[in-house]
């Protein structure tokens, strides 16, 4: 047992230099030893933490869940992002697989799920945080795979709604704000 007290981390958003610069060896060796220390907690990675981990990729199990976009996923994986590649990717390495794309899949590499809430508006900087924060608090007192279901699908939602009031042209932090309504509107449906 570590001494961690938490139930869900999330590693990633912030980490790199920008895309010009990449991640420092440091940062790459800090995100694989966290992954090897945190082992027994539910983790989310995304962003920056996709690149430190691409060479460390045995690292991972089944309590972690990353979170890549269609490139991302081409660049740890070198396949296309079918549903087929997403699947067999996660039963290989026993982790969860959110592919963010027009529309996401979410595979546990048994189980494969669709989502086709959110719009092209959400390719905007910062929305991918969100959705790794949203799957990681979902986690903390839920199923991993179940979390990442819901939160893909209401974190889509919240761009849903951002996008009926200002179109495809706004911000993460609008899709932020509109968050609590989307979990609302679902746990209302």
């Amino acid at each position: 047992m570590n001494r961690y007290r938490c139930d869900a981390v999330v590693i990633g958003p912030g980490l790199g230099l920008g895309p010009e610069m990449g991640i420092k060896e440091e940062t790459k060796k800090l995100v694989v030893g966290l992954a090897k220390e945190l082992n027994d907690k539910k983790m989310v990675i995304d962003a920056d933490g996709l690149t430190a981990i691409s060479e460390d990729l045995n690292i991972l199990r089944e309590n972690v869940v990353l979170t890549p976009h269609r490139g991302e996923f081409r660049r740890l994986s070198n396949q296309d992002p079918t549903a087929e590649n997403v699947a067999h990717f996660a039963k290989k390495y026993r982790c969860i697989m959110v592919v963010k794309g027009p529309v996401d899949v979410v595979s546990n590499g048994t189980e494969t799920k669709f989502n086709f809430t959110g719009n092209p508006g959400m390719a905007t900087g910062g929305t991918g945080d969100i959705l790794s924060g949203a799957i990681a608090g979902f986690a903390a007192s839920n199923d991993l795979f179940e979390a990442s279901c819901a939160a893909i699908f209401v974190t889509g939602l919240a761009g849903d709604f951002v996008q009926r009031e200002k179109g495809y042209y706004f911000t993460s932090t609008d899709v932020l704000e509109k968050l609590s309504e989307a979990i609302k509107w679902a746990e209302d449906f």
